[in-house]
């Protein structure tokens, strides 16, 4: 055999080689790029991290009558927590939350909650009554008997106003007309239940309100934008499949375990 012809053998018997390793590889990356691509039932394609877990000081009323929320949505922990902070509640220097918001605004009232309990918050958003009950508009009714069952009936009455069912502009319009009382316990824990239970009511509602914020963004007073919304609602899309936790506390005046209860609803 000449040695141009064994040249020849020798290459044609590496070459099959090769093109047999070649089509291995290559039906094994199309089986796996076949298997990546069909959804796997019970697989999440996404799970929430660290970044998946904010917290928002919401101001609701005028800079005359405010009342303030801290909620801490965790999609991480399946924890949204309420905090409901008294306009009453006195500062080291002896100034409120409402004199806070009545002299600088709600940029203030953040900075001066870093400062008081130690906390990070990420954003903050303030609206009348009547905005409220805008951006919650196409949430579900809340049922009556889900909200004060710790309250005097008295005063559970007045705020329901005897009905069986309430939205979100009725419950509105009770803390409202209740204003005059509002700034106690009972008051405060009426309203912290009202917005608990209207969350836990509307769960795959709540990337919606990001869409009510956009539409009425130039009449509300926020540091949120497009980015901030897009992660809160990627935070509200986890928590909606979620089994969540509403752990709630409401801050007087005067309390001296406010540090403890903060911590507590933005674990």
């Amino acid at each position: 055999m000449s040695r141009r012809k064994a040249f020849f053998i020798s290459f044609l018997i590496s070459m099959a080689g090769v093109l047999t390793v070649y089509r291995l590889v290559w039906g094994t990356i199309q089986n796996r790029s076949s298997e990546t691509d069909t959804p796997q039932t019970g697989v999440p394609k996404t799970a929430p991290g660290v970044h998946d877990s904010k917290t928002l000081l919401l101001g609701l009323g005028d800079d005359e009558n405010p009342y303030f929320f801290l909620i801490k949505m965790s999609a991480i922990n399946n924890r949204i927590g309420i905090g409901c902070i008294s306009p009453s509640y006195e500062f080291a220097d002896g100034d409120t939350m409402a004199d806070s918001m009545r002299q600088a605004g709600m940029m203030q009232c953040l900075l001066d909650m870093e400062k008081e309990f130690g906390i990070n918050i990420d954003y903050y958003l303030q609206c009348g009554w009547g905005q409220a009950a805008t951006l919650v508009k196409d949430m579900n009714d809340i049922n009556v008997d889900s909200i004060g069952r710790d309250l005097p009936p008295v005063i559970r009455d007045f705020l329901l106003k005897s009905a069986e069912k309430i939205d979100g502009e009725s419950l509105v319009n009770c803390a409202r007309k209740a204003a005059g009382f509002l700034d106690n316990e009972l008051g405060l824990a009426f309203l912290t239940e009202g917005m608990a239970q209207l969350i836990m009511a509307n769960p795959h509602r709540l990337e919606g309100v990001n869409d009510a914020i956009k539409e009425n963004y130039s009449s509300l007073n926020t540091n949120l934008n497009t980015t901030s919304l897009a992660g809160m609602g990627r935070i509200a899309g986890f928590l909606a499949d979620s089994y969540v936790e509403y752990p709630r506390r409401v801050i007087l005046k005067g309390d001296n375990r406010a540090g403890e209860k903060t911590a507590y609803v933005l674990e």
